[in-house]
């Protein structure tokens, strides 16, 4: 079945009140229908409206048809106001209860005008519509980082938008959005995302960088976050997130050494691979914000992991070197470590660490941090605690 696709040149007018048009719904002898085949009244037309659309057929508002009046049995003609209406637009109409939609007929082209003064010029008139049923895409949103979307996913018809909004969690930020995203609008926030195809996104949280970090690096805290300043495919964020050097990439080599048993360590060189080496087969690190464990074979600068060995050994890493030691500390615990011998963030803090020999916890109270160890520290807020000597 063919539908029609009718084009309206729509312009508002100078009183503000958007663009204004004479439509006649239906006529004496072909009464304008309903979904279901009855003949409309004008109660139905509370739910069943004229809709303004842009030219990629994307929603863009709701005519206001209080204007609209009875002029016999499904035959409706009056003035309806298009506040949102586009310079060039389609007419449609809606029905949103039986989710239920048409093309407006035999419409005419539109200038600037005054209905009343000028109708029998200046109007649109559908004396049949052929109604089509909603076509539905699906969108699904995932997060990568601190943060966190509005809860927007589902099943969208394909003229409407959604509107995803990007929340970041503590000492974050958002960055961007990925996947079935037009490339002009990956750094919108809220992102306005038209429907009319199945899409799949992500929204992108990185750490803020801070200015005393930036100035030692860069002499400056004007710096695109996003940079790869050494060109080894970290930006300036990641380095900033490792504690690795953002003007060299050069690479290093480092011994992770591990008794029989758990071990709680922290890397002081970041992996290539940002994974452990394969004789590392347990590790588990601690989500601050989520308060909780996660497991994996993946490996972050400045992050405590625990570790299961089999037997005392000393486990090459080859990577960058972690030279920075700026913590992002969350209200509550955090499993972190460092790569230099710093003092702790302050004489009051609670940190504990893991005596392998001992099998048990012991407190650290003598104000230094070790590099290679990961320690759990209490905040009692969140901060970013610069620790690089």
């Amino acid at each position: 079945m063919m539908v029609r696709v009718i084009i309206l040149s729509l312009f508002c007018l100078a009183n503000a009140r958007g663009t204004a048009l004479l439509l006649e719904l239906g006529s004496a002898g072909s009464p304008f229908r309903l979904p279901s085949g009855a003949v409309a009244t004008i109660g139905d037309l509370e739910n069943i409206r004229p809709g303004v659309f842009d030219l990629a057929d994307n929603f863009v508002g709701e005519a206001d048809t209080i204007g609209l009046d009875v002029a016999g049995n499904g035959h409706f003609i009056g003035t309806i106001n298009l506040d949102n209406a586009l310079v060039d637009a389609r007419l449609k109409v809606v029905d949103w209860d039986n989710l239920m939609i048409a093309d407006l007929a035999d419409a005419t082209a539109q200038d600037a005008f005054l209905p009343l003064t000028d109708p029998a010029s200046h109007r649109a008139s559908a004396t049949d519509v052929v109604w089509q049923p909603f076509v539905f895409n699906e969108l699904t949103v995932d997060s990568e980082g601190a943060g966190a979307v509005d809860d927007v996913a589902g099943d969208y018809a394909d003229f409407v938008n959604a509107e995803l909004t990007a929340t970041a969690g503590p000492l974050h930020e958002f960055v961007e959005w990925t996947g079935d995203v037009p490339a002009a609008d990956t750094a919108n926030n809220p992102l306005l995302l038209p429907m009319d195809v199945t899409r799949q996104v992500e929204a992108v949280f990185g750490p803020v960088i801070s200015d005393d970090w930036a100035v030692r690096h860069f002499g400056t805290t004007a710096l695109d976050p996003e940079a790869d300043a050494d060109a080894d495919d970290l930006s300036n964020r990641d380095e900033f997130r490792l504690g690795t050097d953002p003007q060299s990439g050069t690479a290093t080599n480092d011994n992770v050494s591990v008794t029989a048993g758990w071990n709680l360590v922290a890397p002081t060189v970041q992996p290539e691979t940002a994974l452990w080496p394969a004789a590392i087969t347990v590790s588990w690190s601690w989500d601050a914000l989520e308060h909780s464990f996660v497991f994996g074979r993946t490996v972050a600068g400045k992050t405590g992991y625990w570790i299961h060995a089999t037997e005392q050994q000393e486990i090459a890493v080859t990577g960058q070197a972690i030279i920075d030691n700026t913590l992002l500390l969350y209200t509550g615990w955090n499993l972190v470590g460092v790569a230099q011998a710093v003092a702790t963030p302050a004489s009051t803090a609670t940190i504990w660490t893991w005596d392998a020999a001992a099998a048990r916890y012991m407190s650290v109270d003598n104000g230094l941090l070790a590099p290679s160890v990961g320690y759990w520290i209490l905040a009692d807020g969140d901060a970013v605690v610069d620790l690089t000597p």
